[in-house]
């Protein structure tokens, strides 16, 4: 039976050392710093530079209250405010966001925080009717907000819950493989993966804005020991081929591999495999693959290539890119994609697919989990 929660806004806030301290009495006083060598969560938890890139300028650093750009060093502390959708006798649902931010919500890097719960109420401090459809409460009579209490989310490691009581895993993107396109039925996951840990994946197809429903399901667990061929990876400067510069732009795409056999060798080829030679102005190292120069956007029309990496034991891969692509259009809802498949590699996973029969496809988004999704949730 669906349950609608009377509980509406919770501060989330979890701090995993004490090295900042502030007087809220008063708040202008400056903070005292102290430095420690003790490790307050090690690394394989949170990435080195705190989860969702702490250090960068952006909504995070909001969420974090941190703005030291680029320390690494500061003390790990999120504060957060969500609405609660539903909730049971020891648990409650929010809306949002999912493993949008994967490192943050999806890695149980919050079970064990401090949260607060409040109840939005009338102005005589009642609780607030449903809403006509039934489906959520009425929030326009909202007048003011009650302490219900303070609690916590089980820690890692509390019985029965090896991965503590912090679990979103609904499908979700995880940047940069989000999207694929130029063709490409195959993408390498290697970002927040852990070895000896399942993943599941689909993927839909992408007419512009428009998108497909879910393919099937694949999981695949990575392993230390597994040896597969060498394998292309998205990386974020896949953007600078495969989106449409401005004139005259600079271009400097440096692609990164996966599992295979150092020494690597790179090539560029056309649609036939014969080989290609980039446009005027432009320089490729066929050491390390990098892509770089400048063009001139108005003189060049759309330019498709093979980017292919060959190991030391001959095994090779290939990924298609587009210079000065153009605008993708937003046509009919296509069909899915099928036949998605996983195959474990070392701290990566290899997602392959079979191409959805419609005609107005430009891409496709992959979708990651840590359950399948009979079994997905976010709640804690």
């Amino acid at each position: 039976m669906r349950t609608f929660s009377r509980f509406l806004l919770l501060m989330l806030g979890l701090s995993l050392t004490s090295c900042v301290l502030a007087d809220l009495a008063n708040p202008t006083a400056p903070a005292d710093f102290s430095v420690t060598t003790t490790v307050q969560r090690p690394s394989d938890k949170v990435p080195p530079l705190g989860a969702g890139g702490w250090g960068e300028q952006g909504a995070v650093n909001y969420a974090a209250n941190n703005w030291f750009h680029g320390s690494g060093n500061e003390p790990v502390y999120f504060r957060n405010l969500w609405r609660v959708t539903k909730s049971g006798p020891h648990w409650f649902e929010i809306d949002g966001p999912g493993t949008d931010w994967w490192g943050l919500y999806a890695s149980g890097f919050l079970s064990g925080a401090t949260v607060r719960i409040y109840r939005l109420v009338d102005k005589d401090g009642q609780t607030l009717p449903l809403n006509k459809n039934g489906d959520y409460l009425d929030t326009s009579k909202a007048d003011h907000v009650k302490n219900v209490g303070v609690t916590q989310i089980l820690p890692e490691g509390a019985p029965g819950f090896p991965d503590g009581g912090w679990v979103a895993n609904s499908y979700q993107t995880v940047y940069p493989i989000d999207i694929t396109r130029d063709g490409n039925t195959q993408a390498t996951d290697c970002y927040g993966i852990e070895n000896g840990h399942t993943y599941w994946y689909t993927v839909k197809a992408l007419a512009g804005n428009a998108a497909s429903k879910n393919a099937n399901e694949a999981s695949a667990m990575p392993l230390a020991t597994a040896q597969n061929s060498p394998h292309i990876v998205i990386s974020v400067t896949d953007s600078f081929v495969n989106r449409d510069p401005f004139a005259n732009s600079d271009v400097n795409f440096v692609p990164a591999v996966m599992d295979g056999q150092a020494p690597y060798r790179w090539s560029l080829l056309d649609a036939q495999h014969a080989a290609w030679m980039l446009p005027d102005g432009m320089k490729f190292d066929p050491l390390t693959g990098h892509i770089y120069g400048k063009y001139n956007k108005a003189a060049l029309p759309a330019a498709s290539f093979i980017l292919q990496v060959t190991d030391a034991a001959g095994k090779s891969d290939g990924r298609s890119y587009t210079i000065n692509a153009p605008p993708e259009k937003t046509g009919a809802v296509p069909d899915p994609p099928t036949e998605v498949s996983a195959v474990a590699g070392n701290g990566c996973i290899t997602i392959t697919w079979k191409p959805s029969p419609s005609p107005n496809v430009t891409g496709y988004r992959i979708l990651r989990s840590t359950a399948p999704a009979a079994q997905q949730e976010s709640r804690g």
